[in-house]
């Protein structure tokens, strides 16, 4: 476990922009490294010893991927700062029909189970990442630098019913906000590496203006438009 301890230091000590383990000065641990030393013990003592290892890069892209909160080019040039009074978010939870009630058995089934048809396997998204770089989500900077503001955050959209918790996460989604023409923010969700896991959808031939004027129909049937 000393081995482990030893991995764990020197990759905060590498993320902090230490090079190499002989770059961090001093003999004499202060108190707050004492203490980081033993969370870092109490960690590895409590962590299951049997538990999947991740490999080396898989390990390295994870932390990288909530390390860097950079920008991108597609950003609104109405981009807006959080304002806790300025964006709409429902006091109360929201209460929704049940999708599943309304579903065919069929798409029920795929509805609960999507994961496997819609999302792309692992292996297939780390070689997406290689060769197109990193995707590093937008992240509002008030909330970003603000843990008291984000934890406020998150517990209004618990409240109106917009999220639930969970302890563990396969991607890392972020908020960022837009002005209305009212002045108001606009929620706004980057979710771009989500985006990435999903397969492209099979090619659908829309029809133009001109099939639907083309459309027929018996005398006792009725055209329902949806927009």
């Amino acid at each position: 476990m000393a081995q482990r301890v030893d991995a764990s230091i020197e990759s905060l000590n590498l993320f902090a922009g230490f090079a190499t383990p002989d770059a961090v000065t001093g003999d004499a641990l202060a108190p707050v490294h004492q203490a980081i030393q033993r969370n870092l013990w109490e960690a590895h003592d409590q962590a299951d010893p049997h538990g999947e290892v991740p490999r080396p890069r898989e390990a390295f892209l994870a932390l990288r991927s909530t390390s860097k909160p950079a920008a991108y080019a597609g950003l609104p040039t109405n981009l807006a700062s959080y304002q806790k009074d300025l964006v709409s978010i429902p006091r109360h939870k929201l209460m929704t029909a049940s999708l599943a009630e309304l579903l065919t058995e069929a798409d029920r089934e795929l509805m609960t189970n999507f994961e496997r048809p819609l999302f792309r396997p692992e292996s297939e998204v780390m070689t997406m990442n290689e060769e197109r770089g990193e995707i590093f989500p937008y992240f509002d900077p008030v909330l970003r630098s603000s843990r008291r503001k984000y934890a406020e955050f998150l517990w209004r959209l618990h409240k109106s019913g917009m999220i639930r918790w969970s302890l563990t996460r396969k991607e890392a989604v972020s908020p960022f906000f837009v002005k209305k023409k009212s002045g108001q923010l606009r929620l706004i969700i980057d979710a771009r590496r989500v985006n990435r896991r999903v397969k492209a959808p099979p090619k659908t031939e829309l029809g133009s203006v001109t099939a639907l004027s083309q459309v027929e129909l018996c005398e006792d049937e009725t055209l329902f438009c949806g927009i």
